[in-house]
């Protein structure tokens, strides 16, 4: 069983607060389940990050364990469709070949359950609490046309959603 967690960001070396849900409900996950192979996903998303959120999140959860736990990261990605296509890619998953669970805030679950189903992959999604906002119920229902566009081969330029900001 592999764990699968969608980064937000941090705010310096600190994870936000969504992020530090996630990790929460990230180490849950693993000791309820047993799970032995993590893969944390994000880069870094804006100008306020000085490394990686998958780093940060990586050292939260490590933090939480004594014994061995195999924690990966892909830290180049900076949207949601490149998160989980970068996963995809870096770890050549294969449709259905590995049970997967995928962990984010609530709101973003329906976004990523549908990049996931495009690709042709069953996931458990399980969420992490966040504060509601009107404001990411809306980027979600924008991000949810942009994946259908995406899908359908109507491909955005990257400058129209983020800076670009440097990877590592």
């Amino acid at each position: 069983m592999l764990l699968i967690i969608k980064g937000h960001k941090n705010i310096g070396y600190k994870l936000s607060d969504d992020s530090l849900k996630r990790c929460q409900k990230a180490i849950e996950i693993i000791e309820k389940n047993n799970i032995k192979k993590v893969i944390i996903s994000g880069g870094i998303f804006n100008s306020e990050q000085i490394i990686p959120v998958s780093e940060s999140m990586r050292s939260y959860i490590i933090n939480h364990f004594e014994n061995e736990l195999s924690i990966v990261i892909e830290n180049t990605s900076r949207t949601t469709i490149q998160n989980i296509e970068n996963i995809i890619q870096k770890f050549s998953l294969k449709p259905n070949k590995e049970q997967i669970i995928f962990t984010t805030s609530w709101y973003h679950i329906i976004r990523c359950q549908l990049i996931w189903k495009f690709r042709g992959f069953k996931v458990k999604t399980v969420s992490a609490k966040a504060k509601f906002s009107l404001q990411k119920i809306f980027v979600e229902i924008v991000g949810i046309v942009i994946v259908f566009l995406y899908f359908w081969g109507i491909k955005f330029p990257e400058m129209y959603f983020r800076k670009k900001y440097r990877t590592v």
